[in-house]
C-alpha cells in the first residue's frame, strides 16, 4: 500500500488562505483603481468633446442659421436643452473630477449671454418720443393685453392676426384711428392717410405685412405691420406621427419628403425676407416696422435686417426679450419664454430710446413696446 500523504498542518493552511486573501483584495483594489482611472479619463474625454461640439454647434447656428435646414430647425429649440448634458455629468463631476465642473462654468456665460444675445441697454426713460406697440394676437383674448396697454398708452398699437381685434379696438379707443388691412390693425391716434397691404410680397396667397402712411408733427412716416410664414405646419411635418408610429410604419423618422418639403420652405422664407428688406430700403420716408416675424435673435434671417435697421430692443431693451411662447402646456410650461420672435425696428431717420416686453400672459405671443424719436439732422456748412 502507498504510504500515506499527510496534509498541510491547519496553520499553515490557515496562512495561505489570508495570504491568498490578500492576494485577491489587492488585485481587486488594483483592477478598480484601473477601472477609476479609465472613467475618470472618459469622463474628462466627454466633457471636453461635448463642450468643442457645442461651441462649434452653436457658432454655426448663429453664423450659418437658416442656410442649412437642420441648422434652422435647431434655432427654435428651447437653449436650456444644451445644458441637460452638462446637468447629467455634473453629478460625476463632482465625485470624480470636480475640476471638470469649471468646463460648465464656461459654457454658462456663452449659452445665456452670447448666444441668446442678452441686452444691456440703459434706456432713455424720460425722453419723449412716438410710442409703438405690436403683438400677434392670433392666440390670445384681446382683454389680456388691455393692461399692458393701459400702462404704456402707445400712440400706435400695431396687430397681426388681428380679424377680430379691429371692432374691439374702435370702442375700446373711440378717439383712435383704426385702419384694418386683411390681418393688419393699426390703431393710431395721430391720423392715418393711406394704407394698403404688400401685396407684391405673399406667402401662399397670404400678403406678409401692410403699409400705414401718417402725419406726424408736419411730416409723413410709414409704420409697416408684418407677419412673417410661421415654420409651425413644417415642424409637424418633420415630427410625423411620433417617433414609435414613425419606426414602425416604415416611412422613418424625418422623411426625406418632409425634410425637402422643409428646405423648400426655408429657402422661400429667405428669399422673402430679402425681398421685404430690399423693398424697406426703398422707402422714402421716415419709417418703422413692427410685426411677428418669426424669426430668432441670431441666425441669417434675423442678420438680414439687423444689418439694415436698428433693433429696437437690441439697442434699448434690458434682458432676453423673448415673446414666445407666452403660455404653454405640459414640460414646455416650465421653461416659460425661449425665443424673441417679435421686433419693432428703426428704419429711416428714427432712433429708439427705450424697448421692453409684456410680462408673460396666457398668449402665445407677448407684446413688444418702444418709443421712437427723430434722429437729429446734421447740419451741413
Amino acid at each position: 500500500m502507498p504510504p500515506a500523504q499527510h496534509s498541510r498542518p491547519a496553520s499553515k493552511r490557515f496562512f495561505g488562505w489570508i495570504k491568498t486573501a490578500l492576494n485577491n483584495r489587492q488585485n481587486f483594489k488594483d483592477s478598480r483603481q484601473k477601472l477609476s482611472r479609465g472613467f475618470r479619463k472618459g469622463l474628462t474625454l466627454a466633457t471636453i468633446a461635448y463642450f468643442i461640439f457645442l461651441m462649434v454647434l452653436l457658432f454655426l447656428i448663429g453664423w450659418w442659421g437658416e442656410r442649412n435646414w437642420l441648422l434652422s430647425v435647431l434655432l427654435f429649440v428651447p437653449a436650456i436643452i444644451w445644458f441637460v448634458p452638462f446637468i447629467l455629468l455634473t453629478p460625476f463631476h463632482l465625485v470624480f473630477r470636480p475640476k471638470l465642473c469649471w468646463i460648465t462654468v464656461a459654457a454658462l456665460p456663452v449659452i445665456c449671454f452670447v448666444y441668446l444675445d442678452f441686452c444691456w441697454a440703459f434706456p432713455d426713460q424720460g425722453k419723449p418720443g412716438l410710442t409703438l406697440l405690436t403683438n400677434n394676437v392670433g392666440g390670445r383674448k384681446l382683454q389680456t393685453l388691455n393692461p399692458f396697454l393701459k400702462s404704456e398708452d402707445p400712440d400706435i398699437i400695431a396687430l397681426q392676426e388681428g380679424w377680430r381685434a379691429a371692432d374691439v379696438l374702435r370702442k375700446q379707443y373711440p378717439e383712435r384711428f383704426v385702419s384694418t388691412q386683411g390681418e393688419y390693425v393699426l390703431a393710431s391716434k395721430i391720423p392715418i392717410r393711406k394704407a394698403g397691404l404688400l401685396s407684391q410680397l405673399a406667402f401662399r396667397g397670404r400678403p406678409i405685412g401692410a403699409r400705414y402712411e401718417l402725419e406726424y408733427k408736419g411730416r409723413s412716416i410709414v409704420i409697416y405691420n408684418i407677419h412673417m410664414p410661421t415654420p409651425r405646419l413644417e415642424f409637424d411635418k418633420l415630427r410625423g406621427r411620433g417617433l414609435v408610429r414613425e419606426l414602425f410604419g416604415g416611412k422613418g423618422v424625418y422623411s426625406s419628403k418632409a425634410q425637402k418639403d422643409y428646405r423648400e420652405f426655408v429657402e422661400m422664407k429667405i428669399r422673402l425676407a430679402r425681398e421685404l428688406a430690399d423693398l424697406l430700403q426703398q422707402e422714402r420716408h421716415p419709417f418703422l416696422i413692427a410685426g411677428d416675424f418669426n424669426m430668432p435673435a441670431n441666425g441669417h434671417i434675423w442678420e438680414l435686417f439687423h444689418a439694415k435697421f436698428i433693433d429696437a430692443f437690441g439697442a434699448k431693451g434690458r434682458g432676453y426679450g423673448f415673446t414666445f411662447p407666452g403660455a404653454s402646456g405640459g414640460l414646455l410650461k416650465l421653461i416659460g419664454t425661449w425665443l424673441r420672435l417679435d421686433y419693432l425696428f428703426a428704419g429711416k431717420d428714427w432712433q429708439p430710446i427705450l424697448c421692453r416686453v409684456e410680462p408673460r400672459q396666457a398668449a402665445e405671443h407677448c407684446a413688444v413696446v418702444a418709443r421712437f424719436q427723430f434722429k437729429p439732422r446734421v447740419h451741413k456748412p
